[in-house]
């Protein structure tokens, strides 16, 4: 059976439109349109490894534990936290120039827990990690930590 009449071009008009979309936002937000998308994204994951890395210095330097930046995050495995080697913590770290969600990022670090849980649990190994943390810095002020009232109690 082939297309209905007319569906070609609805198809196309409808990818102009998601085009034009794209350029109203993009000028919307004041960003040049021939700048590469993969450079803000390369842009904003050198952001985020640098303060995974100087959370990494702060906890050895005043713990004297062998934190240091999660390795698997270089490869995007979601298997490691932000920031390894601090006494049991999964760290999940957020650095934002602008407003953060707080909910989102404390569902995410515990749902990363919960997956490493089960696949420790599924190795019958002994999980190093057990509680969740959302280590956070806002537009350049202090770094903040958040975390559910059942981590703390």
């Amino acid at each position: 059976m082939g297309r209905p009449p007319g569906s070609r071009n609805s198809l196309g008009s409808k990818l102009k439109d998601v085009d034009k979309k794209i350029k109203e936002t993009v000028l919307d937000h004041s960003i040049d349109p021939k700048t590469d998308f993969q450079k803000l994204g390369r842009s904003s994951r050198r952001k985020g490894s640098s303060y995974e890395r100087v959370l990494a210095k702060i906890f050895a330097d005043e713990l004297g534990v062998d934190a240091k930046r999660g390795i698997g995050q270089q490869r995007g495995s979601g298997e490691v936290p932000d920031v390894t080697g601090v006494n049991g913590w999964w760290i999940e770290a957020k650095r934002r120039k602008t407003t953060l969600s707080l909910s989102a990022a404390l569902e995410q670090a515990n749902k990363d827990l919960n997956a490493y849980l089960l696949r420790a649990q599924m190795r019958r190994a002994v999980p190093i990690y057990n509680r969740a943390v959302v280590i956070h810095r806002l537009n350049g002020e202090k770094d903040v930590c958040s975390m559910t009232i059942t981590t703390f109690i």
